[in-house]
């Protein structure tokens, strides 16, 4: 088999096509396992999303209350700080397994509890100063921003600084400008 690369004629021998293709099909295996992991990963991650709304949700509850009970359960049970490397996994699952995360991991498992119980949130991020992460959740047919890592009292007692409030508080409270233009507006504090 011969090939034109850049004017010159190339033959492809024997030897050099069965190692691509041995390379080839060990590639497409390894690539075969890490869906695989993936796969099985993400399971898990669903059935550790469905256990933890299975104790702070209940059917009858509002979506106000919903929000609130996953903020709470977050804000109450995380601690601030790393967790040991997971590979292949989703991005909410090592937050919610280790009980711990930084601002991102709050915020991923947020979005990823408010989705499994159908309210729209938003993963919002600002590359301000150190950088932060957080939420927008749609509540009535408006939107306001939810920062479980802002509440976390560390210590203190459960606050709600940073719990449905408007564009406004929330550049108040804490100055992380975003990409106003990618999410919805968060024009009032909720009441």
């Amino acid at each position: 088999m011969k090939f034109d690369i850049r004017g010159k004629n190339i033959e492809l021998t024997d030897a050099l096509k069965d190692y691509t293709t041995k390379r080839l099909s060990k590639l497409e295996k390894y690539i075969e396992d890490v869906y695989a992991e993936y796969n099985e990963n993400e399971a898990k991650g669903e059935d550790l999303l469905d256990s933890i709304i299975s104790k702070i949700i209940s059917d009858n509850m509002t979506d106000y209350q919903k929000i609130k009970a996953i903020h709470d359960y977050i804000v109450n049970n995380f601690t601030y700080g790393g967790y040991p490397s997971m590979s292949l996994v989703p991005l909410y699952y090592p937050a919610l397994y280790y009980n711990r995360g930084v601002c991102a991991d709050y915020a991923f498992a947020n979005d990823a509890l408010l989705g499994r119980v159908g309210i729209k949130s938003f993963y919002i991020t600002s590359d301000y100063g150190e950088g932060h992460a957080w939420n927008i959740v749609q509540l009535d047919g408006q939107y306001y921003h939810v920062d479980c890592t802002w509440d976390d009292p560390i210590g203190g007692s459960l606050r709600y600084m940073y719990f449905l409030i408007s564009d406004a508080q929330m550049n108040v409270n804490r100055y992380y400008p975003w990409e106003t233009s990618k999410y919805p507006a968060c024009p009032n504090n909720y009441s």
